[in-house]
């Protein structure tokens, strides 16, 4: 399981310096309904307004469930 940027797909973000995609760090063997953990580094580009979207995908088979958006406010 990865968690990967979106809006649009693989997308390159200012924040991840050029990494596309996470692997899950914890919850070997999930399964639907269990909770997983990814753990990934953000750095801001710059003072502005930004939007970062993530969803989570099967690597090589599927894009699954809807985007998370974050909006960050870097002064």
């Amino acid at each position: 399981m990865y968690l990967g940027n979106s809006g649009p797909q693989d997308r390159i973000s200012a924040f991840t310096g050029g990494n596309v995609r996470w692997q899950m760090a914890q919850c070997s063997g999930c399964v639907p309904g269990q909770i997983g953990t990814f753990i990934y580094k953000i750095t801001a580009p710059g003072a502005g307004g930004y939007t970062e979207k993530f969803r989570p995908l099967a690597e090589h088979v599927t894009w699954m469930g809807g985007e998370t958006t974050f909006t960050f406010s870097v002064k």
